[in-house]
């Protein structure tokens, strides 16, 4: 039949369009994909561990801290962070490094104790918990309590409703 060519390429066009999506929202850290794959089947190895409103991570820099959360997806929100905020990112590069002078705390999503941020942060002398789907799980402008020794945060409230403006000049000032 002679459609069998259209339809394949009909097929795959669909499905390069898929795999595009699904690649843009795992790079603007709105999906998380699966951090093990066994014969095709999400593993659920990272699963956060949490009762009401402490959640279980694995500390990476040792401190205790309470102050508001600053969710940032990229590099390009940097200028969001103000003066003795907690960072939750999913990672930390070498560009990240000015902020870790303004920031009292930081949450990572990946890396582990070996991390950029996790290095930075003990360098700092700032306390760090790495807890998968932390961007998900707490809310940005919170007030919350990071425990660097032990991994637990504790969301203390509800975020204020007024996030602020991306601004060259927070960051600067600290």
């Amino acid at each position: 039949s002679t459609l069998f060519p259209y339809t394949t390429l009909f097929r795959s066009r669909a499905k390069i369009a898929a795999r595009r999506r699904d690649f843009d929202r795992m790079h603007a850290k709105e999906h998380q994909p699966a951090t093990y794959l066994h014969r095709n089947t999400e593993l659920e190895l990272d699963v956060v561990e949490h009762e009401g409103n402490l959640l279980r991570g694995m500390g990476t820099s040792p401190g205790n801290i309470t102050a508001k959360v600053r969710i940032t997806r990229n590099l390009n929100e940097i200028g969001r962070v103000r003066q003795g905020e907690i960072l939750v990112v999913n990672a930390t590069d070498p560009g990240w490094t000015p902020v870790f002078n303004v920031i009292s705390g930081v949450v990572i999503e990946t890396g582990g104790r070996l991390a950029h941020a996790s290095c930075l942060a003990r360098e700092y002398g700032l306390p760090a918990v790495q807890l998968p789907n932390a961007l998900r799980l707490i809310p940005d402008g919170a007030t919350v309590t990071v425990n660097g020794l032990t991994g637990e945060i504790i969301v203390h409230d509800e975020p204020d409703t007024e996030a602020p403006e991306a601004t060259p000049e927070l960051v600067a000032q600290g």
